[in-house]
């Protein structure tokens, strides 16, 4: 178990782009800070790179609000040991999930809040 910081970098292709509508692409990239797991492996740490990538749409209702929805996967790489012979990058953990929220705008710039993970 870990507490990832992960930074999230997107694009908003204008091909499909309108006024009240806007897809996007996020690739993700991090550290989990391990808080669990040594006794896995004598010679493990629980710390490990976190990686992940999401495809999603925004839906703006007025100029302030709208909603987005988004799916995508994360890889969690914990309990590195890079002497064990077969995960020496870590016994890693993926999930694909889906979450949906509210975003709105302040001054132009957008504030997502997550409301489902």
């Amino acid at each position: 178990m870990g507490i990832p910081i992960i930074f999230r970098l997107g694009w908003y292709p204008n091909f499909f782009k309108t006024e009240k509508f806007d897809i996007f692409i996020l690739g993700k990239i991090g550290w989990a800070f391990g808080i669990w797991g040594y006794h896995l492996d004598k010679d493990a740490t629980p710390n490990g790179i976190v990686g992940g990538i999401n495809l999603g749409g925004r839906y703006w209702f007025t100029q302030k609000m709208g909603i987005y929805a988004e799916i995508g996967y994360n890889y969690h790489g914990l309990a590195r040991n890079i002497k064990h012979p077969e995960y020496p990058l870590g016994y890693g953990s993926g999930k694909i999930y889906a979450s949906t929220g509210l975003s709105l705008k302040y001054n132009g710039l957008p504030i997502k809040y997550q409301q489902i993970t």
